[in-house]
């Protein structure tokens, strides 16, 4: 029976602030337990929580980027639950009017995943489970950091679709530089709501998946929830709604705890939190400030550099990459940057890219050749003084030694040879040891003459010019 997958995304985001939403503590990662908190934060009798302005800024500015809509009226709630990790016993967060409604991401041309609400609320502190305690441990550091929670409809029918739009998502806050997204110190996490539609259509009962962090956990998550709901349901059981948690050593998600309502949680709204409004002049001028997104830029590198629509999505997706895309452009010399603008992207997407992916790199910035080294490589290619093939050479040996590309070729030696006399002798040689190719040039094949500047260059170990050693083939052959 066929059955399609419903899929909705609840991110939660820590935004970067330098304190937490609702007291002066440090939102620094990496320090010692419970060294981060204060009477605020840990819910002592008689205190008052006060908003970080810096949180309510970067929420609206991540909401309009996502073209949601403002609320009006700003109202915080109380949002309740035991657990210990909650020193307060309740979540300040967002109930029934949400910072941001109403957006939409688009993940490729023509597919839009809504985007149903975008809430701020305070992050919760984190159990460290440790097998030689008897007990579990609790560091209140994380509660209070702010966070933001874009919740999609559920309008996701794969996990690779899933996948696409978390990436997506993830790309755009980066440019919008509201927190660093890193999802191994928690910044990003996911929750997933999947169920199956039933064979009239309706959905069946929706199971979360609690705490992904990674866009790989995230896919085979779902890809196993999807199967092991379609299991139950072909051997005629029911799916109960509960939440789960992914087990990634195991392969497999695991029954946490029923899932909640709304209504279990008692909202109510937070009486030391007086409700706000933001006016339409501040929200403009939220907007006017909004950098240049992905999508934006993507057109713009097609229009000023000439790049093909695919090469300029890949190139902006990350923002470090698109700056130094553009970085490079801006250190070629204005009459070469028309010439160099594809070879740059060439490069970016092949050659960089390969070595990131081979060294588990993930941004561009890590990697050990600036944009004036690979502008001065390109420039070699350029020149005529040294080939393509020896340009991959000199990246890799230029990489391993942060040396320039330039003092790699002077140390090794390894300029073109553009003489046209000290490639004849070569060349002579490969006719004599090549009659048939040399007959098919002169029956006028063109693919001849490349085959034996092809075996000039294996003979020259690649430090002929291409273009010279043409020339002087066709002088020696049309004799």
């Amino acid at each position: 029976m066929s059955r399609q997958p419903v899929i909705g995304l609840e991110v939660h985001l820590q935004l970067k602030t330098a304190t937490k939403i609702f007291c002066g503590c440090s939102t620094q990662f990496g320090a010692g337990p419970n060294s981060q908190v204060c009477v605020v934060c840990l819910g002592f009798p008689g205190v008052l929580p006060v908003l970080n302005k810096k949180v309510l800024d970067y929420g609206i500015r991540v909401a309009l980027a996502l073209g949601c809509s403002i609320q009006e009226k700003i109202v915080f709630h109380r949002k309740n639950y035991f657990y210990p990790d909650l020193p307060k016993g309740y979540q300040i967060s967002q109930y029934d009017l949400p910072l941001g409604t109403g957006g939409a991401i688009e993940i490729a041309p023509g597919e839009k995943i809504r985007i149903m609400r975008a809430h701020l609320e305070e992050d919760a502190g984190k159990l460290v489970h440790k097998p030689e305690e008897s007990a579990s441990l609790v560091d209140f550091n994380r509660g209070g950091v702010p966070l933001l929670e874009i919740v999609s409809e559920a309008d996701l029918k794969s996990p690779e679709q899933a996948h696409h739009y978390l990436k997506t998502l993830k790309n755009i806050l980066e440019y919008l530089d509201v927190s660093d997204c890193d999802m191994e110190k928690g910044s990003l996490r996911c929750d997933a709501n999947v169920s199956l539609t039933g064979p009239d259509g309706k959905w069946g009962k929706k199971v979360e998946i609690k705490n992904l962090n990674s866009f790989k956990g995230v896919s085979h998550a779902l890809t196993y929830e999807i199967q092991r709901q379609g299991r139950l349901l072909d051997a005629g059981e029911t799916i109960t709604q509960e939440t789960r948690l992914w087990d990634d050593l195991a392969g497999q998600t695991q029954p946490m705890r029923s899932k909640e309502d709304a209504h279990d949680y008692r909202y109510f709204p937070e009486p030391d939190l007086v409700p706000f409004s933001v006016s339409v002049a501040e929200i403009e001028k939220a907007r006017k400030l909004l950098p240049e997104l992905p999508a934006q830029r993507a057109q713009r590198f097609v229009e000023q550099y000439a790049l093909p629509p695919v090469d300029a999505a890949v190139i902006t997706a990350a923002r470090a990459t698109a700056d130094y895309y553009e970085d490079c452009v801006l250190k070629t010399v204005p009459d070469k940057r028309a010439l160099f603008q594809k070879p740059l992207s060439n490069w970016i997407l092949s050659d960089l890219a390969r070595e990131m992916n081979e060294r588990n790199i993930d941004s561009i910035t890590a990697i050990n050749f600036p944009p004036e080294n690979l502008v001065e490589l390109v420039a070699l290619i350029d020149s005529g003084k040294i080939s393509g093939k020896m340009a991959k050479d000199v990246f890799v040996e230029a990489l391993k030694n942060g040396q320039s590309p330039s003092a790699v070729v002077q140390a090794k030696g390894l300029s073109q040879v553009t003489d046209p006399g000290a490639i004849r002798a070569a060349a002579e040689t490969v006719i004599q040891e090549n009659p048939k190719a040399v007959a098919d040039y002169k029956q006028g094949k063109p693919s001849a003459l490349m085959f034996l500047v092809g075996q000039l260059m294996k003979r020259m170990k690649g430090a002929a010019s291409p273009p010279v050693a043409q020339a002087v083939f066709k002088e020696l052959l049309d004799k």
